[in-house]
């Protein structure tokens, strides 16, 4: 009743040397629009005192050190942290990545071009 339980897949998941293979599972092609699409990591969370829901966020293994220090309840007000806890109302919904691409509700950056996340049309930033 009161176990913390947490599944996560840690580091980049699908390495863009096996689109190849991976593209014969899915129905599209693997573009580099569509590359970054596949990368976000799963995240389960099982704790009693939190309400179920499904989160559908852009995170990674960065966020879990403070998701994990606010469910223990240790206060880091006197820390400096660059990602917020996945649980947070101001969770900042951006993922980045190893290189400097990265992945957004909102917008897309891979290749030094940018995207709509919903669509695979390039926009010019303004």
């Amino acid at each position: 009743d009161n176990s913390l339980i947490i599944i996560y897949r840690h580091h980049y998941p699908i390495s863009q040397n096996h689109n190849k293979p991976i593209q014969k599972l899915l129905p599209h092609k693997i573009t580099p629009y569509k590359n970054p699409q596949l990368q976000p990591l799963p995240f389960f969370l099982h704790l009693p005192a939190v309400k179920r829901r499904l989160n559908h966020t852009c995170h990674g293994e960065i966020h879990l050190l403070p998701t994990l220090l606010h469910l223990l309840r240790i206060h880091t007000k006197h820390y400096l942290q660059f990602p917020t806890h996945l649980l947070s109302k101001h969770h900042h919904h951006l993922l980045p990545f190893r290189n400097p691409h990265y992945l957004s509700p909102k917008y897309t950056s891979i290749h030094g071009k940018y995207y709509h996340t919903n669509t695979p049309q390039t926009i010019t930033p303004t």
